[in-house]
């Protein structure tokens, strides 16, 4: 019989990662992670995840998600290292079809600043843009000393350029995502020392899934350069450029 539990899941969700150290980021393919410029995009915010995420090397990330973004799960206690992080699918353009929905989930301390203040622009501008998401340009990083034993990041930033409507894609990539999660989830809360549903939820004052203070875990691979990927459709138009001004829609 095959080890068909050592194969590939084909709801593997393609991913994205902020590399703080070098403020680059890097796209997953088959041959590894890969470095490239991050073209416009659209953030699904409104099911964005918070919660407490474990990542350690040749493994996969382990999560125990807030019940909301007022309310914190409390912190796993089974002597592993837990930090707080977040969960949001992104759409890339056309041009990374057919993997232009991917996962960002990081505990970095840097990407975590950075969407916070993202998250700040999004709530300013959701409620007139009903049934929507934005548009996100990706305008540099800032670097910024961190903790008391001054530790530094890149934070990086953004700007909401525009607003579209939903692509339905999210949602069948959420189904993907939820699938993959679900088993870590439940692992990671026998691991905690409590069970998932066991205890209430701790309301919190400060929104639960932005308060990281620790910086991401090192890339397993080196990063390489690497151009979007190609399509026999010739009537798609070029990947908008990195830091052009030209804030053109792209095509999702």
């Amino acid at each position: 019989m095959p080890l068909h539990n050592l194969e590939r899941s084909a709801n593997a969700v393609p991913h994205i990662r902020y590399m703080a150290g070098t403020a680059s980021w890097m796209l997953s393919t088959d041959e590894g992670m890969q470095t490239i410029q991050l073209p416009q995009c659209l953030f699904d915010f409104g099911k964005i995840k918070t919660g407490w995420g474990c990542f350690q090397e040749d493994q996969a990330p382990e999560w125990v998600w807030d019940p909301s973004l007022e309310q914190q799960v409390p912190k796993p206690n089974d002597g592993r290292e837990w930090k707080k992080g977040f969960h949001v699918l992104v759409m890339f353009p056309q041009e990374y079809a057919p993997f232009q929905v991917r996962e960002f989930a990081t505990t970095g301390v840097g990407a975590v600043e950075g969407i916070k203040g993202l998250y700040a622009q999004y709530e300013q501008g959701a409620a007139q843009n009903p049934g929507k998401v934005p548009l996100i340009q990706y305008v540099g990083a800032t670097p910024t000393q961190i903790g008391r034993k001054g530790g530094r990041t890149n934070i990086p930033s953004f700007q909401i350029v525009d607003w579209v409507d939903r692509p339905s894609a999210f949602d069948e990539q959420l189904g993907n995502a939820d699938d993959n999660n679900q088993g870590q989830q439940q692992f990671a809360a026998s691991q905690s020392g409590f069970a998932q549903s066991a205890p209430a939820a701790q309301p919190s004052n400060q929104s639960s899934g932005f308060g990281a203070s620790a910086p991401a875990a090192p890339p397993s691979q080196a990063a390489t350069s690497v151009q979007p990927p190609q399509t026999d459709n010739s009537t798609q138009s070029a990947p908008p450029q990195q830091d052009s001004g030209n804030l053109n829609k792209p095509v999702f």
